[in-house]
């Protein structure tokens, strides 16, 4: 059996690297649609006009990518600070987790709810800089603050840098 707390660092951490994580292929696109909207708009300026066409087509590509980040984002904030701010009492918000019989039984003593999940349901288990990302085999997941205590119940090796 583990307790842990959450307070509203935790929670902004946690907020931060599930966003990342989830987000990092909009960056990536991100990234590479700017050098080649770059790249044609110079062509253009420099060579042809007709390459302004595939330049405003990724420029415009790049605006929708962006406001998906941004909607994602504000989405992400909205849903963790509801969730802190409903659940928390003077600022904290105290969990309890064990293992029994290939079950992981998480409570969350404050508002005493409980949620289960079964070993065998994990589908990927990824650690980032302050959280632990569970994903199930039904495409949902959760997400728990990185400790020592919580790597050694899911059996997963912790960087001794962060």
């Amino acid at each position: 059996m583990i307790k842990y707390n959450l307070t509203i660092k935790t929670i902004h951490d946690m907020r931060k690297d599930n966003f990342f994580f989830q987000t990092r292929f909009y960056f990536i696109f991100a990234i590479i649609v700017f050098v080649l909207c770059i790249f044609y708009f110079t062509i253009a300026f420099l060579i042809s006009s007709k390459a302004f066409e595939a330049g405003y087509i990724l420029l415009l590509a790049l605006i929708l990518d962006s406001i998906m980040i941004i909607v994602t984002n504000a989405r992400f904030k909205k849903n963790y600070d509801y969730y802190f701010y409903k659940n928390n009492v003077d600022g904290v918000i105290e969990y309890q987790i064990d293992l029994q019989d290939g079950v992981y039984r998480i409570t969350n003593l404050t508002n005493e709810t409980k949620s289960k999940f079964e070993k065998d349901n994990i589908k990927k288990i990824t650690v980032l800089k302050h959280s632990i990302f569970i994903k199930f085999k039904i495409g949902s997941f959760y997400s728990l603050p990185k400790t020592e205590e919580i790597c050694e119940l899911f059996q997963i090796k912790m960087n001794k840098k962060d």
